[in-house]
């Protein structure tokens, strides 16, 4: 979610988070196509869950932030503004991917059962822009799965945003993380009787790493904060304990997003705040990657797969998908941003 406010080494970041994801991915297609990867492996594993933690945070810092400034408070502008900037590319996405793929040797996936798609719960679920419901009712549909996050995100936005129509909004955002913690808990107390479905959806519903940046922005004006986060020490430790747990593919029982999710508290919050704080992630290359990391995180996985399809068929070293992965998954995101940012000029 953009905002008026300029903040360095942000687009960099989204830019970072999204490639997290995208190499999570990578390892996960060419598993599906038998492919050498490197699925399931520790590190694999935790660049889903540091791209996801990171992108949540995020996200909540700047919708925060915007409440913070009094912009957008109505859920009518919220809604629109969000139908016109990122509804159009999700359904196309999810038109092609559910109507169009299926029926093209090209993109269709091994073992994948696709009669399965012809459940009509499960299209409707996608189109009434529901993808988390539908991956913990249904099964993982290919150039879909991974819009779980999206669901989740807006679902959270409009929890939040109706919310504080009649409350305030710190108490708002304390009182979401407090319930869903607890219900988190019991959960882990009794998931021998809770519905698989429920348990599953709960799981992927971190509206608690969303709350936690927005408590990041809330105290945006806050001296006595600030002089506390606003700390060299602070934000060197948050980043090392950062890339240490992506490293070495640490695995924290029960609160890993939580925790991960107080560290980019802490990093954003430096990264916004101190405007003279030069890591390397401002410069025009990670600015214009930053600004399509929407339109990268949407349409990787048609790229990987184009880019696996390269590799096999001209027998070029595995290595290379990559390098195709992420040239086509560039020139994808960069002509749909492009491609929206025409249609809704003035």
């Amino acid at each position: 979610m953009e905002t008026k406010a300029y903040f360095n080494n942000i687009n960099g970041l989204r830019f970072l988070a999204a490639l997290c994801i995208v190499v999570h991915h990578v390892e996960q297609i060419k598993h599906t196509y038998g492919l050498q990867n490197f699925w399931g492996s520790d590190v694999v594993e935790m660049l889903k869950h540091v791209g996801v933690v990171c992108f949540f945070v995020l996200s909540g810092f700047l919708f925060g932030y915007k409440i913070l400034e009094k912009e957008q408070l109505t859920p009518k502008e919220f809604l629109l503004h969000r139908f016109r900037k990122f509804y159009p590319l999700y359904f196309v996405l999810v038109v092609t991917s559910l109507f169009v793929f299926p029926k093209v040797s090209l993109f269709q996936i091994p073992k994948f059962d696709y009669s399965i798609l012809q459940n009509p719960l499960l299209p409707i679920s996608y189109i009434a822009f529901l993808p988390n419901v539908a991956l913990a009712a249904f099964v993982v549909v290919p150039f879909l799965a991974h819009t779980w996050f999206l669901g989740v995100l807006e679902q959270t936005y409009v929890v939040i945003i109706l919310a504080i129509q009649r409350f305030k909004i710190k108490k708002v955002f304390i009182t979401i993380l407090l319930l869903y913690l607890i219900v988190r808990v019991l959960l882990k107390c009794f998931h021998s009787v809770i519905p698989t479905f429920f348990d599953q959806f709960i799981h992927q519903f971190n509206i608690d790493c969303v709350v936690i940046g927005g408590l990041f922005a809330l105290v945006w004006n806050k001296e006595k904060f600030q002089k506390i986060l606003c700390n060299n020490v602070l934000f060197i430790f948050s980043s090392a304990m950062i890339l240490s747990l992506l490293i070495f593919g640490v695995k924290v029982p029960f609160v890993l997003y939580e925790i991960l999710a107080l560290l980019f508290g802490v990093v954003i919050y430096n990264f916004a705040k101190r405007k003279k704080l030069n890591i390397g992630f401002e410069n025009r290359v990670f600015n214009l990657l930053g600004k399509i990391s929407f339109e990268i995180f949407l349409f990787h996985p048609i790229a990987i797969v184009l880019g696996i399809k390269l590799v096999t068929t001209f027998q070029i070293p595995l290595c290379s998908v990559y390098l195709f992965g992420f040239c086509f998954t560039v020139l994808f995101a960069w002509i749909m941003n492009r491609l929206c940012g025409f249609l809704y000029s003035e």
